[in-house]
C-alpha cells in the first residue's frame, strides 16, 4: 500500500469514526447513502446524497463515494473520491474491529 494509499484509509477510518453511532452505519451502506457530522465536518457522501443545489459541483463518478473531513478542501480539510467497494471493505473492516459482527457482515454482503 503507498503512503497515499495508507493516508486516505487512515481517513477513511477517521471520518468512519467521527459517526457517533456507527451500526447506523450497515445501514447507509445498505440504503447507499451517505452521512456528516456536522459537529467535525467529517463524512461520506453518495452520488445520490446530491441534491439539486450541490449536482453542479464536481460530480462524483458512478462505482465512487466521496469522503471528506474537517469540513473539505475550501475550510482547509480533505476530500477526495474512492471506489465504493473499498469504504465498504474499510467499513466492514472497522466494524469488525468494533465488535459489530452482524453489522460488519451486512457491509461485507455488499461488495461486489
Amino acid at each position: 500500500m503507498s503512503p497515499d494509499a495508507q493516508e486516505r484509509e487512515a481517513q477513511v477510518v477517521h471520518a468512519i469514526e467521527r459517526w457517533h453511532r456507527p451500526a447506523e452505519l450497515a445501514e447507509f451502506a445498505f440504503d447507499g447513502h451517505g452521512f456528516g457530522d456536522s459537529d467535525s465536518g467529517f463524512g461520506v457522501i453518495y452520488a445520490s446524497d446530491l441534491d439539486e443545489y450541490e449536482v453542479a459541483r464536481q460530480p462524483i463518478p458512478a462505482g465512487f463515494v466521496e469522503v471528506y473531513g474537517f469540513w473539505g478542501v475550501a475550510k482547509g480539510g480533505f476530500e477526495f473520491v474512492i471506489e465504493e467497494r473499498e469504504y465498504l471493505r474499510i467499513l466492514a473492516r472497522t466494524l469488525r474491529t468494533k465488535g459489530l459482527l452482524t453489522e460488519a457482515s451486512t457491509v461485507e454482503s455488499l461488495i461486489r
